[in-house]
């Protein structure tokens, strides 16, 4: 059953009412002359005693004290479907170790990844070699790659340059490379 705000407000507001002209009338201290205080009364019309100001009280608390346990019950239900989802799945069982086994076979290193016929750094001649690879960077996949389609032409500054493509996105690349004559 949801409890509206407004109702929670004022249950709490007439019980601050309630136990300061309690404890007003105790010290026997009059209202404010400029706010006439407003009797509590039943359906009958007279003052409720102090055995009826205490009964409402309790009422009021024991309101208070249920809407409290529904909040918290829900809270709690809520806070264990959110735990619920954010688990991570459970990891799978380590199989059984064999001692034996362990201490008997040395482990298998993993096998090494050829080298490459050139380097980055020392790029294979563009016309020397058939099956000699051009590597440039390509700005569209933000790597490096072996151009496709190359053709060397040179600059009007005297500088020679290898135009190709990218084999995987098909964006041109270009490169300088050396000159004929220092190779």
């Amino acid at each position: 059953m949801p409890v509206p705000y407004r109702l929670l407000f004022q249950v709490t507001a007439l019980i601050v009412r309630e136990y300061r002209r309690m404890r007003q009338r105790e010290r026997g201290e009059a209202a404010p002359a400029a706010k006439p205080e407003r009797r509590i009364t039943h359906s009958g019309g007279h003052e409720l005693s102090l055995a009826g100001r205490l009964v409402r009280l309790v009422l009021i608390a024991a309101t208070l004290w249920l809407i409290w346990r529904e909040v918290t019950r829900r809270r709690a239900a809520l806070l264990e479907t959110r735990a619920a989802t954010r688990q991570w799945p459970p990891s799978p069982e380590a199989a059984p170790a064999q001692p034996s086994a362990a201490i008997a076979a040395p482990p298998i290193a993993p096998p090494e990844p050829p080298a490459p016929a050139s380097t980055p750094d020392e790029p294979a001649s563009a016309t020397g070699d058939a099956h000699a690879e051009l590597i440039g960077w390509c700005a569209r996949c933000h790597a490096r790659r072996p151009m496709q389609g190359v053709s060397v032409t040179t600059t009007t500054s005297g500088r020679r340059v290898a135009r190709g493509t990218c084999p995987v996105c098909h964006a041109g690349i270009t490169r300088f490379v050396a000159r004929e004559d220092a190779a």
